[in-house]
């Protein structure tokens, strides 16, 4: 019986040759991460076949896949705090440069500084006048030195005891509000094969777990693999934004479009994705989501 269209004894042939034109691609590339996913799946089908000794081959090529995806990330991190330290270096030279320059210019200014304090003091004795001038001539200060009610003040007041009083609501959205330009400027670090990746919290629609990767959906319609899973990016996240709705699954509360009800149900977000919630968080997501 055929599956997939292929029959049964060709399709191992058929995936043996499917990976090996992935294995030339990855190593072209110097993907160690996708040599490591395709090393695994060379010894799964050769263990399948009972071809053990093939199968100790590529599990080994994995072993060094590991490796030299370790070693890449180290060189990175290495590469990185050098460029760090080469900053901080040449921020401490031109420090150093700017002390120099103003030893330099600090005998000029202790010359000057007699009539800096001259001018200091006719400028304060010209504030002093001016605030002695306004307390005796304003009508304020008047009404008040009299012990009489200032027409003004009574106005003030009349418009301050009319004004809606400020709720828990008002606070509540007004805190929102704060919260979300806080949170446009607020970035995830992400490690990749690459390197670390700096990305705008706003622009993250979901995250996916895929094995111990994780995969990041992103606005418009661009997705990058992390090489770590997804439990470490949970607690990195504002759990005001962001919620748990599936053990494989985080997703983006303002980038959900819409609930479809079910045992868990289902939220479609705005990339065109559904993705299953689970029983265990329902009635949290639909709180959240201001769903009755």
């Amino acid at each position: 019986m055929k599956e997939n269209g292929i029959e049964p004894d060709q399709r191992y042939p058929v995936t043996l040759a499917f990976l090996t034109k992935a294995l030339k691609l990855a190593k072209a590339d110097k993907d160690y991460a996708q040599l490591k996913d395709i090393y695994t799946e060379f010894k799964d089908v050769y263990s399948e076949q009972k071809d053990f000794t093939k199968a100790i081959f590529y599990a080994n090529q994995y072993k060094q896949a590991s490796d030299s995806l370790v070693k890449a990330e180290r060189k990175k991190t290495a590469e990185n705090l050098q460029i760090v330290y080469e900053a901080e270096k040449n921020e401490q030279k031109i420090s150093q440069l700017n002390e120099a320059l103003n030893a330099k210019a600090s005998p000029r200014r202790r010359a000057t500084e007699p009539r800096e304090w001259l001018y200091f003091g006719m400028f304060a004795f010209l504030i002093l006048g001016v605030g002695i001038y306004f307390f005796f001539s304003q009508p304020k200060w008047q009404f008040a030195r009299d012990g009489l009610n200032n027409p003004s003040d009574e106005a003030e007041k009349s418009a301050e005891s009319t004004a809606p009083p400020v709720t828990t609501t008002d606070l509540s959205r007004l805190f929102d509000k704060f919260q979300d330009k806080q949170s446009n400027h607020k970035k995830l670090p992400v490690s990749t094969s690459e390197g670390v990746l700096l990305l705008p919290i706003a622009d993250i629609i979901r995250l996916e777990a895929s094995g111990s990767y994780c995969t990041i959906h992103l606005t418009p319609h661009k997705k990058i693999l992390a090489s770590k899973p997804l439990a470490e990016f949970e607690p990195l996240l504002d759990k005001i934004d962001f919620f748990r709705i599936h053990k494989s699954h985080i997703v983006n509360i303002h980038c959900v479009e819409r609930y479809i009800r079910g045992e868990g149900g289902m939220v479609v977000m705005n990339d065109g994705a559904e993705v299953s919630v689970s029983r265990t968080v329902k009635a949290e997501l639909l709180e959240k989501l201001n769903i009755s």
